[in-house]
Order: structure tokens, then C-alpha cells, then sequence
């Protein structure tokens, strides 16, 4: 389904109300798309988009604001889908006031934006037992190497986990190491988007010994025991 006709409309209304070209719905939804486009990376584009606006701009503008923002969602699946992209996370669609822009000159920027990422603080983790090891490390991939020194064991892209995966397909905390309940390993997944693998099948808790491959999502690693 495309969105165009609503664009249309919004077209008409801007011509009624005298906006200039520059704050005419299709040419921000075509600035919109082009930011989103360009800012894509491993099949996902940006999902958070600011546009920011003169005061005049804004004032001008308002009448269809509400209309245009969803216009401009619209036009954005319509060419992520045409591009083969999906969105990193739900779109997020700001308009702010910049006193220093100049008159009919927009400016539009697009990024990543997590909606599960903390405002602030760290999330807390729960209590538990710290059991060390020794003698285990992943493979990483380009060949590098990381010890797996104790478990609980975080792994995903947030700063604070053990393993930090710097991969935005990589959820920010995706996957747990833990001790099992007859005293070996286990990988658990935590709900993430795109899913831990052992040894090529999905799973939502499995245990864990040397030599099988895990996977975050596109990212690989590879238990190995130096013992």
C-alpha cells in the first residue's frame, strides 16, 4: 500500500496556506528519505528522525503537523521497503524549533535509537552467585579472542555487559551464560530481536561445552577450552 495519496492532499494544503518549497510535505518527505536511506547500514535503516525547523518555519508549519507526521511515516516504509531495508526500532518522527536555522531552510537528521535503552542509570542486574572459570575464551570473529572468566556472563551491544558486541544487530543485552543445575554451562537468550544460535539452530536455552558455535544474531563466536 502507498502513502502518496496523503502526501497529495497535504501537497494542496500547503499551496492553500502559502508555505515555501522548502517546507512543502514532499520535498521534507523526500528530505526525510534521503537522511534514512543514507544512513543505513546491514539491511536496517535508522529509525529515529529529527527535523529541525527555523521559529518562523514552525510557526508556519504547524496547521499540518499533525497530518504530515504521519505522511512522512508512511513515505518512510514505502522506501524501506522498496530499498530491501526494515527499521532498526519503531520510527521516531521529531520536529524541533532551532533559533539559529534560517528561514526555509530545514534541516533533517537521521540515527539509531534503541527504545529499550536506559534513560540513564544501568539497568540493575539481578542477585547472583559469581562461579570463576578458567581455561574457556571465545573465538572471535577476525580471529581475536575473549576469556570467558566467570558466570553469570552478559553478552549483547550494551556498555556494561561482559561481552560488548559492538554490532547493531546485536540486541543490548541478547544472551546469558550460566552455570546449569548439574553444575556445566548453559546459553540463555533474553528475548532478543534477532536471536541466539548453538551450533546453527535457535534456541531459547541450551546447554553450553567447548567447540560449539554461537551466534548473535550475524555475529559468530566460538568456545574453545585452552586446557
Amino acid at each position: 500500500m502507498t502513502h502518496r495519496p496523503a502526501l497529495e492532499r497535504l501537497v494542496s494544503r500547503a499551496l492553500r496556506l502559502g508555505l515555501p518549497a522548502a517546507l512543502h510535505p514532499a520535498a521534507l518527505a523526500q528530505a526525510v528519505v534521503d537522511a534514512v536511506l543514507a544512513g543505513a547500514r546491514g539491511g536496517e535503516a535508522p529509525n529515529r528522525v529529527a527535523v529541525r525547523l527555523s521559529p518562523e518555519d514552525a510557526r508556519r508549519l504547524s496547521p499540518v503537523l499533525p497530518e504530515l507526521e504521519a505522511a512522512l511515516a508512511g513515505a518512510l516504509e514505502d522506501a524501506c521497503r522498496a530499498a530491501g531495508l526494515r527499521p532498526f526500532a519503531p520510527w521516531q518522527l521529531r520536529f524541533t524549533v532551532a533559533a539559529a536555522l534560517p528561514v526555509g531552510e530545514p534541516s533533517v537528521r537521521a540515527d539509531f535509537s534503541d527504545p529499550a535503552a536506559p534513560s540513564s542509570a544501568a539497568p540493575v542486574r539481578e542477585t547472583a552467585r559469581i562461579r570463576r572459570l578458567s581455561g574457556l575464551r571465545f573465538r572471535l570473529p577476525g580471529g581475536g579472542t575473549l576469556a570467558l572468566t566467570h558466570v553469570p556472563f552478559l553478552l549483547g551491544r550494551a556498555p556494561g555487559c561482559d561481552a560488548v558486541i559492538p554490532d547493531l544487530a546485536v540486541s543490548r543485552r541478547h544472551a546469558e551464560i550460566r552455570t546449569a543445575s548439574g553444575g556445566g554451562l548453559e546459553i540463555h537468550d533474553l528475548g532478543s530481536r534477532n536471536g541466539t544460535f548453538r551450533n546453527g539452530e535457535r534456541i531459547v536455552a541450551a546447554p553450553l561445552q567447548p567447540g560449539d558455535r554461537l551466534a548473535l544474531g550475524p555475529v559468530e563466536l566460538i568456545l574453545e577450552d585452552r586446557a
